[in-house]
């Protein structure tokens, strides 16, 4: 009987010893393979089977870096192409539309024609215009500019843009309330570019809420990075579209380009920072820009 405890015991020992820790790292490892790298296991047991779990933890870590840094490299290369192809297209169909263009002005000028005729060329060089807009978004897209760098308070982007969005808000019953979390804090940047990256969101958020509303703007920060936060209260990102509401011309709108938050990804990215989006059920949408801190006293 005495053997029996002892044999019972000692596997019962062997067991958290050794085979627990051995099936968490084999669940681990099938994990991985499988393509889930945050998949982690506890580094208990002997010495060296807490050595090896945490090795595999590392490990893991590691994969999961790569794995992102793989998909950014893809996503990277997706925009290139687009934009490539969008800076051949727009490039072939503005000479023929500003041929469009000016003929109709001179039919329009030169050639008596009743009311209804007028009107009707009104309409065609009305909707040339409109598609030289949308070109010149995707020539900005495809080729955008080096941004001037200054110091500033990253505050001063949602105040420009409320002052200029103030009389839509009105018109649309909406209101912008500002909040500053960080007593000012600088950020270095193009101010015309984050300026019109934050008029997206602005302006993305005003079509979330047609019936109107509040949109709340705040800015929040810590030592390395100051955030700006444009949160709706509209009807919120369905979760199985978040991971693509950044990649050009996907747009949900009937007349949208898809543009508008590639053109923010790309403003955050060009200095140093990042564009995210959070939505929970019921709460509207939260999107935020994320730049690198600058000293109050940074040369421009």
């Amino acid at each position: 009987m005495l053997g029996s405890v002892i044999s019972i015991l000692v596997g019962l020992l062997m067991s958290a010893v050794l085979v627990r820790p051995l099936r968490a790292l084999t669940r681990g490892v099938r994990a991985i393979a499988a393509g889930d790298f945050d998949q982690r296991v506890p580094a208990s047991g002997g010495r060296e089977i807490a050595e090896l779990a945490t090795g595999f933890n590392g490990m893991a870590e590691q994969l999961g870096k790569l794995q992102a840094l793989e998909q950014e490299l893809r996503r990277r290369d997706r925009l290139s192409a687009l934009g490539q192809a969008a800076m051949v297209i727009a490039h072939e169909v503005r000479n023929p539309l500003g041929i469009i263009k000016t003929s109709t002005e001179v039919v329009r000028n030169r050639a008596k024609l009743g009311d209804s005729e007028s009107k009707m060329l009104g309409y065609v060089i009305d909707e040339v215009r409109r598609i030289e807009t949308l070109i010149r978004g995707f020539l900005d897209f495809a080729q955008p500019k080096a941004p001037v760098m200054t110091a500033f308070p990253l505050r001063n982007v949602i105040d420009r843009v409320a002052a200029i969005a103030e009389p839509e808000l009105t018109t649309r019953k909406l209101s912008l309330l500002v909040e500053d979390k960080t007593d000012n804090a600088m950020i270095k940047g193009d101010a015309d570019q984050l300026h019109q990256a934050c008029l997206n969101l602005v302006l993305n958020a005003m079509d979330a809420m047609p019936e109107g509303g509040v949109i709340l703007a705040t800015v929040t920060g810590d030592r390395e990075t100051v955030s700006l936060t444009i949160h709706d209260e509209g009807d919120g990102v369905p979760e199985e579209i978040r991971a693509e509401i950044f990649n050009p011309f996907f747009t949900t709108k009937a007349k949208g380009t898809g543009l508008g938050l590639a053109k923010v990804q790309s403003v955050a990215e060009a200095h140093g920072g990042r564009a995210s989006c959070e939505s929970p059920d019921g709460q509207g949408a939260a999107f935020t820009m994320t730049l690198p801190r600058v000293e109050s006293g940074a040369a421009p």
